[in-house]
C-alpha cells in the first residue's frame, strides 16, 4: 500500500504536506524515510528537489529542520541525512564527495559517510 500518491497537477506544497509529519517525527527523535517511486520521467526528482520558485520535499524539509533548530538554541541537535538513488539494483549516494561511492553497497556507503564525518 501507499501512504500517498501525487498526480501530475499536484502542487509542491501539497506533496510536502504529506512528508511534513515524517520530518516532525524525526525532529522528535524518530527515524524517517521519504521515498519517491515511479517510472522514468514520472516526476520523482521534481517532487523531491523542485525548481526555482517551487521547492520540492528536500529543500522544504531542510527549511523546517533548520527553522526548528534555530528556534531552540538550548537544545543539542545532531542531524544525519542520507540521500540515495536506487536504480537497476545499484545504490548511488547523492551526497557523496567521490564518484567511487556510485557503486557502493548501502553498508559501504554508510561506513564511508561515518568515516568522513559527513552529514
Amino acid at each position: 500500500t501507499y501512504d500517498a500518491v501525487a498526480g501530475p497537477g499536484e502542487p509542491q506544497s501539497a506533496i510536502f504536506d504529506q512528508a511534513r509529519p515524517l520530518v516532525l517525527s524525526a525532529l522528535a527523535g524518530g527515524n524517517a524515510c521519504v521515498l519517491a517511486y515511479g517510472q522514468t520521467g514520472s516526476g520523482k526528482t521534481y517532487s523531491m528537489v523542485g525548481e526555482s520558485g517551487a521547492p520540492g520535499v528536500i529543500p522544504r524539509a531542510f527549511e523546517l529542520i533548520w527553522d526548528r533548530i534555530d528556534a531552540s538554541p538550548t537544545t543539542d541537535w545532531h542531524v544525519t541525512v542520507t540521500c540515495v538513488e536506487l536504480y537497476n539494483e545499484g545504490f548511488r549516494d547523492l551526497l557523496a564527495h567521490t564518484p567511487a561511492a556510485d557503486t557502493a553497497t548501502p553498508f559501504a556507503m554508510e561506513s564511508a559517510r561515518r568515516a568522513q564525518g559527513a552529514i
